[in-house]
Parts: C-alpha cells; structure tokens; sequence
C-alpha cells in the first residue's frame, strides 16, 4: 500500500496510540503527537487513512470528566497492522 509521507506519520502516531480504551484525537492533538504544523494537511491526511479503511472518524470525544472535546482520529486494526510495515 502506498500513501504519503505525512499520511505515513500520522499512521504510525495513531497505531502507537491504539488502545481498546482510548485511541481517537482531534486534529490539534494528531498534529502535537504527530509534530506536523498544518492542519489543513493533517485533516487531508486523516480523510485519506479513513477512505483506505485505516483510521477511523469518531464524532463525538469525551474528556476524563465527561466532557464532550469534539471530533477525531483513530488507528483500526488494518491501521496498526499497516504502520508496522510502513517506512519513513
């Protein structure tokens, strides 16, 4: 599977993140985790994995407290097996 450098990144961020419990970050979390700048790319990024079935969009995060934090990001399964064969 090819996809792009950041896209390559932004994998294998959220596969090294995956959990069963907590594993979806919105676009400033991927881009502090990922140390990417624009999100504008990262939201590309993002959108790419998704349509290529290796992240997921969850619409509705909650904090610690039960607060609601918006949208994300999340590594599936495919994902992390994915990134594990990834380079860059």
């Amino acid at each position: 599977m090819s996809i792009n450098p950041v896209a390559t990144k932004l994998l294998k961020f959220l596969a090294d993140e995956y959990s069963d419990e907590f594993d979806c970050y919105g676009f400033a979390g991927i881009m502090a985790g990922a140390k990417l700048k624009d999100r504008a790319v990262v939201r590309r990024a993002c959108r790419l994995l998704a349509r290529k079935g290796l992240a997921r969009y969850e619409r509705c995060l909650w904090s610690d407290g039960g607060e609601p934090r918006g949208a994300g990001y999340g590594a599936t399964k495919a994902g992390v097996e994915a990134a594990t064969t990834l380079s860059g």
